[in-house]
């Protein structure tokens, strides 16, 4: 059952021309009472009326019903800096401070992550904590967050969790730093994760995808797009990797995997910051010659300009889903199983740990970044060793 508000807001333009945010609420006797919350964001109005709900003092007993709420921001002298201004530079990638010091201290830190921080930061934090101080975060108020994210923006838990943990990493700072003498970050709350798994073809969906009299009928003789795909249902290769791809990475039984790509940023470093090499078969190689010897402007081996630039991460994703379609996987069917082009890298993972390849090469070939514990030794799986799954795939 939802909960309904026992207020209601409205905003109000005052003879200085400031806008202020304003609530009314009838009481037991059905007479309306009406006070300013002094709050210029809807967002921190709603945290205001919440925590006056919850104390009972929603009919103050002084003239400015915010002199009862002794933490908020805009009643007491800080002696901590509004949030909005601490922030100024968070998360920008060279103008950062805690980048810089990460930087320093040997953290790989991409442009990519940056920027995702940064927004995050704009779009779900800035709007409700932007005109607090760093002395202002509670419980209380971080609880009234996480309900406006998903009030707002129907965020789920994992997504919630994304954010807070920028949340959690600028308040984590300001301690370290002496911004604050009190580590406001052990108040950020981390909820139960419920990220959704993704689906995993069956080995008769591949089989069907990829068989050669099915290439008109799935593919739509789309040699680029079939082999984007043949390539990665064979390598588990990240779409950026795909896109990254250039003549110097192909050799005749491998492939060197060094980059990825980001359409914002260009050529990065690999999500896990390590080079590996994945063994290919004569057919793959064949394949991505054909295309390579196209590519007669640039280095890039999926393209459409000459090698200029990589296909984009939208056509990929779309010719991808439209020969789901042409198998018989609808787009209700797509969205229910959570099939996507990084479904890839789950198939090629079960696919190889199922058939008894030791988990040592099964990383090396898909690169993982969780299992630090395997990190160095599977870094040392030789060539050699890594051609084991071509017997199987």
């Amino acid at each position: 059952m939802r909960f309904k508000s026992p207020f209601t807001l409205f905003r109000k333009t005052l003879r200085s021309g400031k806008k202020v945010w304003y609530y009314y609420f009838y009481d037991e006797y059905n007479k309306r009472h009406q006070f300013s919350t002094g709050c210029t964001t809807k967002a921190q109005a709603e945290a205001v009326c919440m925590e006056l709900y919850r104390s009972g003092t929603m009919i103050p007993t002084v003239q400015n019903p915010l002199a009862l709420l002794s933490s908020r921001p805009f009643e007491k002298q800080f002696s901590t800096p509004v949030f909005r201004e601490y922030t100024a530079n968070w998360f920008i990638y060279d103008k950062c401070e805690y980048f810089q010091k990460k930087i320093e201290h040997g953290y790989n830190l991409t442009k990519t992550y940056a920027h995702q921080k940064r927004c995050e930061l704009e779009r779900y934090i800035l709007p409700f904590w932007g005109e607090y101080h760093l002395e202002d975060f509670t419980e209380a108020k971080i609880e009234t967050w996480v309900a406006w994210l998903r009030k707002e923006f129907k965020l789920s838990n994992t997504s919630i969790n994304n954010v807070s943990w920028g949340l959690k990493i600028i308040l984590g700072y300001a301690f370290k730093t002496g911004v604050t003498k009190t580590n406001y970050s052990e108040k950020v709350i981390i909820l139960k994760y419920d990220s959704k798994t993704h689906g995993i073809l069956s080995k008769a969906d591949v089989e069907k995808m990829f068989a050669p009299e099915n290439f008109s009928s799935v593919w739509n003789e789309n040699k680029l797009h079939y082999t984007i795909n043949f390539l990665a249902s064979k390598t588990g290769l990240r779409i950026g990797e795909v896109q990254a791809l250039r003549k110097e990475n192909l050799f005749e039984d491998h492939l060197l995997i060094n980059h990825g790509y980001v359409e914002k940023f260009g050529l990065q470093d690999t999500k896990n910051h390590k080079e590996r090499t994945i063994p290919i078969s004569q057919e793959i190689f064949e394949e991505l010659q054909e295309l390579s010897q196209a590519q007669t402007f640039g280095e890039f081996i999926f393209s459409k300009d000459k090698g200029k630039s990589p296909v984009s991460r939208a056509e990929i994703i779309r010719h991808l889903k439209l020969a789901l379609e042409n198998i018989g996987i609808s787009k209700e069917e797509q969205k229910e199983r959570f099939i996507t082009f990084h479904s890839w890298r789950h198939y090629v993972n079960s696919y190889l740990m199922n058939s008894g390849v030791p988990k040592s090469i099964v990383q090396s070939i898909i690169g993982h970044v969780k299992d630090d514990s395997m990190t160095e030794h599977y870094t040392h799986v030789s060539l050699d060793e890594a051609k084991r799954v071509l017997e199987v795939m």
